[in-house]
């Protein structure tokens, strides 16, 4: 989330200008809301390990991706469960998606739950078939409500890896997440 992005959640305001230009921040901001402190840690743009890897050598499902959004429950209880979202804003991106569906591998694998966060317009009746099994599809009308076409599979995964772990760290760290009490 952008610094701006970021305080829009703490004000509960956000400017009308930017929200009408940029759909993918104003998801990213309504998600937030969803995954609020003390219950959740939520974070944008979060790479699936730190550093760069050079993809030429690693099969699609091990390069180096980014997790447009990303929540962890924080409590015990509801035993750190993981969130994962891709957001697409315009629909010749969400199809390549769908042409492509092993760019969100890694996003699927580290998380509990998997959810395709679409904005207005992109989602169209017949697309659904085309998702991958398991995956969750929300959409936003143009009113920015939401509507849940398909939920998503609650799995069980592996623990989280060191690598995943420290970019979360890392990217918590660089948008502040990590000291807001």
């Amino acid at each position: 989330m952008t610094e701006l992005g970021k305080l829009w959640v703490q004000a509960g305001d956000s400017p009308d200008w930017l929200l009408e230009t940029d759909p993918a921040e104003r998801i990213k901001a309504i998600l937030a809301t969803r995954h609020q402190l003390p219950g959740w840690v939520y974070a944008t743009e979060v790479r699936t390990a730190p550093g760069w890897l050079p993809s030429a050598r690693w099969r699609p499902q091990h390069c180096l991706r980014t997790i447009d959004a990303f929540a962890i429950a924080t409590w015990p209880s509801k035993h750190y469960w993981r969130v994962a979202y891709e957001i697409k804003v315009i629909r010749p991106d969400w199809l390549k998606e769908l042409r492509m569906p092993d760019k969100s591998i890694q996003a699927q694998s580290l998380s509990n739950q998997f959810c395709f966060a679409l904005g207005p317009g992109v989602y169209q009746e017949g697309d659904l078939p085309k998702v991958p099994p398991g995956c969750g599809v929300w959409v936003w009308d143009t009113d920015w409500q939401i509507r849940c076409v398909r939920r998503a599979k609650k799995r069980d995964v592996e623990p989280m890896p060191i690598d995943f772990a420290v970019a979360l760290m890392r990217r918590l760290a660089q948008i502040g997440g990590a000291t807001n009490d």
